[in-house]
């Protein structure tokens, strides 16, 4: 059944040919080190529609995780599957340096081999790291989330602190109350006193409605990013509506999480004022004439720069983690249905000859430029509605309407930009079910039966449609022990 089903995802891979890698590693219950292969393609299923697959193969048990071991573990995945990497568009790895790393990473090596498999971070990754390493870079930053993990791990080390947590704590700031309950031991009531000292204090909250503001705006967007289906196009759109929603924050933002911060302080009986910290004069030498400014500096501006400071670094991480993903969606940018519309076809003809000759083997440069010049005048006389169409809603009007036989190197593009992936989650996802099939009490379940109930329970819509009457009939006449003559 197992094979059945893998049979039948390979089948519309390679009726795809364009295909992207998504591979992750993940230790299972037994200590061994499984890395999942997912593949992500472009198809146009029976209702002539398109259709966007992050499908799931197999795990593959590693025993070495160098980028070179690792790459190799890969090819070898795909020789097996009847896979060309020549036909390989995108990849999509953690941020690990043996996975992404430019030199000696896997999609470096991978490049030499395939300069058109192009690499694009995962999204979601990136965003987490953004915010870690940005939490790091600023010392304040780092004990605060100190103290949150504090609080964290001195409730959920304890059953009875939990309960006393859950059955207390509202939605306001007046739930840290809950470490004063008496039901807290002796044994653990220094520790609540000196938690209680850190959170009752200005600049606790101040951090706490400033943090809450800026990673609720950055976890909306890593949701919408690990949606299997997304597109480059989509994600850009979404990522630069997060800058921006960011830039804004730092202009206006941190002056109203002051306000609030100060109602929130004066129901709770907390001072509205940062703690004055005595700061060290700088001694004038001999010759100097200006004092030190940074001294008649207060401590509410202060805390204005090290906020603003945190804000320019996710703004620089976000630049810089996600360019791959933005020279993409550039390549492809005047395939954008609004665009084809409005630009002039000057513009399009010099965007489509650079496009041919990075994608030479893909796209006939001659014909290319005559169907945009035809495209541009035709689909837009049938749907006037495709002027405010995305990338994928082209290539669906362009399937219902069977076009692609007429328009060959356009279908050809917009599938392949679609092909190209914007986070590896569907690994995270298959992970999840391993968790599942590989328990405790399963510990020793050899590769190949793991792969087939994996299989079997993550593509469980193919699964259910695939008839196994001839399976049964087979293994039945395999297993039978009496034989007709």
């Amino acid at each position: 059944m197992a094979k059945r089903v893998k049979d039948e995802i390979l089948s519309k891979i390679i009726e795809a040919k364009y295909y992207s890698i998504l591979f992750d590693c993940t230790p299972d219950i037994a200590h061994q080190e499984q890395m999942t292969q997912v593949i992500r393609y472009v198809i146009q299923n029976n209702q002539n529609e398109c259709e966007i697959i992050e499908s799931f193969l197999k795990f593959v048990r590693v025993y070495n995780k160098t980028g070179e071991s690792l790459t190799e573990d890969i090819l070898d995945c795909l020789t097996k599957d009847n896979l060309r990497i020549s036909d390989c568009r995108g990849q999509s790895f953690d941020n690990g340096s043996n996975m992404s790393g430019k030199i000696k990473g896997v999609q470096a090596r991978i490049i030499e081999m395939n300069k058109l498999a192009r690499f694009i971070p995962c999204s979601a990754h990136s965003l987490n790291l953004i915010g870690v390493n940005c939490a790091k870079s600023i010392p304040k930053v780092e004990t605060f989330f100190g103290i949150v993990q504090k609080l964290f791990n001195f409730f959920s080390s304890s059953t009875q602190r939990w309960d006393i947590l859950m059955n207390n704590l509202k939605l306001s700031l007046k739930g840290f109350d809950v470490l004063q309950q008496e039901k807290l031991s002796e044994e653990t009531k220094f520790d609540a006193d000196n938690l209680m000292r850190s959170l009752k204090s200005f600049s606790f909250i101040c951090m706490l409605t400033v943090w809450e503001k800026i990673l609720s705006a950055i976890d909306r967007i890593n949701i919408i990013l690990q949606k299997p289906k997304l597109t480059i196009d989509v994600a850009v759109k979404h990522l630069q509506s997060l800058l921006k929603i960011l830039e804004n924050f730092r202009e206006q933002g941190i002056n109203e999480a002051l306000l609030d911060s100060k109602n929130k302080a004066e129901v709770l009986g907390i001072e509205t004022e940062f703690p004055k910290v005595r700061l060290r004069k700088k001694k004038l030498l001999p010759g100097d004439i200006a004092e030190d400014e940074f001294c008649n500096i207060s401590e509410e501006n202060t805390f204005l720069i090290m906020i603003k400071n945190v804000i320019d670094n996710i703004l620089i991480g976000l630049r810089q983690r996600f360019k791959s993903m933005e020279n993409i969606a550039q390549d492809f940018s005047f395939l954008d249905p609004t665009i084809i519309y409005s630009c002039p076809m000057e513009n399009l003809k010099r965007a489509g000859v650079d496009l041919c000759n990075k994608y030479e083997n893909d796209l006939n440069k001659i014909e290319f430029i005559s169907e945009l010049e035809s495209f541009k005048e035709h689909v837009y006389n049938i749907d006037d509605d495709l002027k405010r169409a995305t990338f994928f809603e082209m290539l669906n009007f362009i399937y219902k309407n069977k076009l692609q036989d007429a328009y060959p190197n356009i279908s050809v593009a917009y599938q392949i930009y679609l092909t190209m992936p914007v986070t590896s989650a569907s690994c995270e996802r298959s992970f999840s079910k391993l968790k599942l099939i590989k328990t405790y009490l399963r510990s020793t379940t050899e590769q190949a039966r793991l792969n087939n109930l994996s299989i079997l329970s993550i593509e469980n819509k193919i699964s259910r449609q695939i008839n196994y009457e001839d399976i049964i009939n087979d293994f039945a006449a395999k297993k039978a022990r009496k034989v007709n003559f």
